[in-house]
């Protein structure tokens, strides 16, 4: 235990500055949000009779008290105050991290916390950083939630074996029934759908009144300066283009080569090279979806206790299995499940090997292969001209 919270110390203190980033994001959309009312409810006061004009002061008095709260946390010392106790709670709910199957779908990852609550993160609000510990990736991510342990405790953090990631729509009913989340889904709504109503009827009083004048420029400028601080911040991870993907570990090398029609997609890149007997690469992008590992043979007794541990379809999930070999002149044993096909995944195949020295896998998903012009099969096709090399060791 004492080497994990090591690992656990060694990821914050490397990915600082993008839990940094993170966190001063969470307090922005809210401070430019605030901004924004405060616009409408300056441009109130200006156009409004005497009374109405007295209620939008005050209104606007409440606002910039709660600028002047939010503003607070984007302190340096805030963020240093509050990130002294990210390893403490990271450390003590750590093996309750190694128990949990979270779950992903196209928009978002779905775990349980230390409480036993449903957290949903938006992928659009997390970064996925490659961690120190063996096989897991800590994610760190926040929600649109407004209640004051949110706003004093913005981000999410949470370990996950990327072997074990399973994904399932049905999971979410599945912990729904045995959780509170449902509850307290209903307390959030119940608050937004009256938060909601008190600015309909500011809104409607600001746009009846306004009408009478054009909105100060400032709305527009400040709104610009918005989706800048957004596009700046997506453009952090840089965008990338691959027609091929390599990946090796100890004396063996998987080659997998993409069709033509895939050469000028754009996504994002990952790649861990043989770290303690583990590699990985991923590519994701809009329309195609790949990634490959390996893992040493050591770590698992077998080829089915491996399969047991990195499949990522659920028993009951609707897919072919089949084990038939595809490239039995190098691979020892071979599996592969293929998804029907559907229409947020579109096709979806998980391929499983073993060599000499590893285990491995790997998964394509094709959600716009008729607008690629892909043939059906082409996914097979892909697996197929894998290329395996090992280098024999020469004594």
């Amino acid at each position: 235990m004492e080497n994990i919270k090591e690992q656990i110390h060694r990821d914050l203190d490397y990915y600082k500055s993008g839990i940094r980033q993170l966190y001063q994001r969470s307090y922005q959309l809210y401070i430019f949000g605030l901004i924004a009312v405060m616009l409408l409810t300056v441009t109130g006061i200006g156009v409004s009779t005497a009374i109405l004009r007295g209620i939008l002061v005050l209104v606007f008095i409440s606002e910039v008290v709660g600028l002047l709260y939010l503003l607070r946390f984007l302190k340096e010392a805030s963020f240093e105050s509050y990130f002294k106790e990210i390893p403490e709670k990271l450390i003590e709910a750590f093996p309750v991290m190694q128990e949990s199957a979270p779950q992903e779908d196209n928009q978002a990852y779905y775990f349980l916390d230390s409480q036993g609550e449903l957290i949903k993160l938006n992928k659009k609000n997390i970064r996925n950083f490659p961690s120190a510990i063996k096989q897991y990736t800590l994610l760190v991510g926040f929600n649109y939630e407004t209640d004051k342990v949110r706003f004093e405790q913005p981000l999410h953090f949470y370990y996950y074996d990327i072997t074990a990631i399973t994904h399932s729509d049905s999971y979410k009913k599945e912990v729904l029934k045995n959780t509170n989340f449902l509850a307290k889904r209903r307390k959030r709504r119940i608050r937004t759908i009256i938060l909601t109503l008190i600015g309909i009827v500011l809104a409607s009083a600001v746009v009846y009144f306004g009408a009478k004048t054009y909105f100060n420029d400032n709305g527009s400028s400040i709104f610009e300066n918005r989706l800048r601080d957004e596009a700046d911040f997506d453009n952090d991870e840089q965008k990338t283009m691959i027609q091929s993907m390599d990946i090796s570990r100890g004396n063996e090398t998987v080659t997998l080569t993409l069709p033509q029609e895939l050469h000028d997609q754009s996504g994002y890149f990952m790649d861990i090279a043989d770290e303690d007997g583990y590699s990985y690469q991923s590519f994701m992008s809009e329309t195609y979806f790949i990634d490959v590992s390996m893992i040493e043979k050591a770590t698992y007794g077998s080829f089915s206790e491996y399969l047991k541990k990195a499949a990522q379809t659920r028993a009951e999930s609707p897919v072919d299995k089949k084990t038939e070999k595809i490239h039995e002149d190098f691979f020892i044993t071979e599996y592969r499940e293929e998804a029907k096909q559907d229409a947020e995944q579109g096709q979806m195949m998980v391929y499983y090997f073993e060599s000499e020295e590893n285990y491995g896998s790997i998964s394509l998903s094709f959600k716009d292969a008729d607008e690629l012009n892909l043939p059906a099969d082409t996914a097979l096709s892909i697996l197929k001209e894998l290329k395996f090399e090992r280098k024999e060791n020469i004594l």
